[in-house]
């Protein structure tokens, strides 16, 4: 790194160097040639001795099991968020073709054995008792007898 630095410093020496050495001389094409080719020269040995340097960008084993832990955490939180969305949204499609419109659908899921996403409670909650008494029977024909099935009325 020792290197790097003294490149740098002599880097910021030469431009310093040759941009008084510009104002001082006239413009003409030969000075600036001569500063061009210093600069590329001095940027040529800096970037080469950046790349004689050792970096060192390794992660400790135990860190990358944490990060992988909290990603694959990160992507079934996710994963369930979206089965959760498309359930509600298949349920109020299914509920609106049977004439029904549910005021609050809730989707509870669950991670199975095999990892699998689970549908393990559905609440529904309709404005009406004959509503809700129609949207039981028709959920519990559809999702099965394995799914708990909670059909609330609001009560107004």
């Amino acid at each position: 790194m020792n290197t790097v630095l003294q490149n740098a410093a002599v880097i910021c020496v030469a431009l310093v160097a040759s941009e008084l050495a510009a104002r001082l001389c006239s413009k003409d094409a030969m000075v600036n040639f001569v500063r061009a080719l210093t600069v590329l020269v001095l940027l040529t040995s800096f970037v080469a001795s950046l790349f004689s340097v050792d970096l060192d960008f390794s992660v400790s084993g135990q860190k990358a099991e944490e990060t992988r832990e909290e990603l694959s955490g990160y992507v079934q939180e996710q994963t369930e968020a979206a089965f959760r969305s498309e359930m509600e949204t298949y349920l109020e499609g299914l509920l609106a073709v049977a004439g029904l419109r549910a005021e609050k659908i809730e989707v509870i899921t669950d991670i199975g054995e095999d990892s699998g996403i689970v549908l393990r409670k559905v609440r529904a909650v309709f404005a009406y008792a004959s509503d809700s008494q129609r949207a039981a029977a028709l959920l519990e024909n559809t999702l099965g007898k394995d799914i708990d099935l909670e059909v609330q009325t609001d009560g107004r």
